[in-house]
């Protein structure tokens, strides 16, 4: 999102400043852009004019893209190559070419037709020996509406562009951790664990005066690498429950360290009145084996649960 940000502020200083950097030239027309725009410009050969935008005009998410068309391109030619990637230009350059024979061939003509974010653009381009009809730049501006709108869409363009990156990497990651799961799978299906049998049963009774027990089973230790606390939630009351979340806890005298777990009680962690279901808490922290003492927080739809070992 700092980057966002950061990306903005270029956007605005750009677009805000685009006639600093020719402030101190006099030679230039500028010219507001319409939907559909006509000028005039005059060349004198060989010198070139060059047309100043408020916005990159190869930018490719425009849409339509930009396109160009030059008429006469024997006599006139543009500094744009529309074949390059694009290089992030608000403006280009165009040139009448001097005859090889010398001279000016006075009132030689072509058209420029230009379409960039939506604007239309024709430009009507003379070749001239009088200097006092050429421009060096020609600089297109926006009404404050337009300027406004424009910041706008292309903030808005950066956040979807930094949006989008974003969804690729969370989708890179899945693809890691669901190749990271399976890796893991592996390890637990191709080696048997080292089993430390438990066999104790930590009483509770909910708010509404009904009993519900976990019964640690057994310890499970895959390689040293994964470890697995069994257990079994007895549900002594007359009504169903649903297993929401699981804690586990290392207690020691001097503090209690969180262990990160992952736990698992049948697809929908529904336990019926009067029975019982096995649960599983699965890490890569050997000191769920190893802690002097455990102890174990489970949320259900009917109450607390909780208990050490």
């Amino acid at each position: 999102m700092c980057r966002i940000l950061i990306s903005t502020k270029i956007i605005i200083a750009s677009l805000l400043l685009v006639n600093v950097a020719i402030a101190a030239d006099k030679n230039y027309d500028t010219v507001e852009l319409k939907e559909f725009t006509s000028i005039d410009l005059h060349l004198v050969p060989d010198l070139g004019t060059r047309l100043i935008f408020p916005f990159i005009i190869d930018d490719p998410t425009h849409k339509p893209p930009f396109a160009m068309k030059m008429t006469n391109g024997s006599l006139f030619e543009t500094s744009f190559d529309q074949q390059q990637e694009a290089l992030g230009q608000n403006s280009m350059v165009i040139n009448a070419r001097a005859p090889k024979s010398g001279g000016v061939p006075m009132g030689m003509l072509s058209d420029l037709f230009l379409s960039v974010d939506g604007y239309n653009i024709s430009i009507r381009l003379h070749m001239t020996g009088n200097m006092d009809k050429h421009r060096q730049n020609i600089v297109f501006t926006l009404s404050d509406e337009q300027r406004l709108t424009l910041i706008e869409r292309q903030v808005e363009a950066r956040v979807q562009q930094a949006l989008g990156e974003l969804a690729r990497k969370e989708q890179q990651l899945d693809r890691r951790t669901e190749s990271i799961a399976i890796s893991n799978m592996g390890v637990i299906a191709m080696h048997k664990p080292r089993i430390t049998h438990l066999k104790e049963r930590l009483k509770n009774t909910v708010v509404t005066g009904e009993r519900i027990d976990i019964v640690a089973q057994a310890f499970r230790n895959y390689k040293d690498q994964y470890y697995m606390l069994e257990f079994d939630i007895d549900n002594k009351s007359t009504k169903s429950l649903s297993v929401d979340s699981l804690d586990v806890y290392s207690v020691s005298k001097q503090a209690q360290e969180p262990i990160a777990v992952s736990f698992h009680c049948d697809e929908n962690h529904i336990i019926d009145a009067d029975s019982v279901k096995r649960c599983l808490a699965i890490t890569s922290d050997p000191l769920l084996l190893r802690a002097a003492k455990l102890e174990l927080q489970v949320s259900t739809s009917l109450g607390a649960l909780s208990g050490t070992l």
